[in-house]
């Protein structure tokens, strides 16, 4: 009974955490930082938000800056990782390329075969941080994992809202 239970090692849960690379990260994955915690996940971060719009440019300058915008972009979500670390050592990056938010999101978190999906409510609307409603509803209306939306406290606007001034 001890050898089968020594060859089927468990698998560790999986939380996918969207997030717009925007503010403090420990404040604005606090929610999915303590659920990967408390169930000993891991937790993995996929940055979602605009990218730059470009032009079409047959010189390759277009593809320049898209490479560019790129190698910043993942360069931020590597310093949200370490960061979170401090708290939650499984971070892991993700990054994924494309337009529709939503659908990488689903397929990704297909592919992590993912327990739970930890999005961010927007200030307002009934939107998620860094998606339009149509891409947060088909979020909701498609993903095989549950969905938690993570609503920040007044404590976190407050000091969203005193570093911007």
């Amino acid at each position: 009974m001890e050898a089968e239970s020594a060859g089927q090692e468990e698998r560790r849960k999986t939380i996918l955490a969207p997030v717009e690379l925007k503010g403090d990260p420990l404040l604005v994955l606090g929610y999915a930082i303590g659920l990967a915690r408390h169930f000993d996940a891991n937790l993995w971060l996929l940055p979602i938000g605009a990218t730059p719009p470009i032009a079409v440019d047959a010189r390759g300058l277009s593809s320049y800056i898209r490479t560019s915008w790129n190698r910043c972009a993942q360069i931020e979500l590597w310093e949200w990782v370490l960061q979170v670390r401090t708290l939650h050592y499984q971070t892991f990056p993700l990054f994924a390329c494309g337009d529709n938010h939503a659908e990488q999101i689903i397929r990704l978190a297909r592919k992590l075969k993912a327990d739970l999906i930890v999005v961010q409510a927007a200030e307002r609307g009934r939107s998620f941080t860094g998606l339009p409603q149509r891409e947060a509803d088909e979020i909701l209306r498609r993903a095989t994992a549950p969905v938690v939306i993570a609503v920040p406290t007044i404590d976190h606007q407050a000091k969203q809202n005193q570093k911007v001034k």
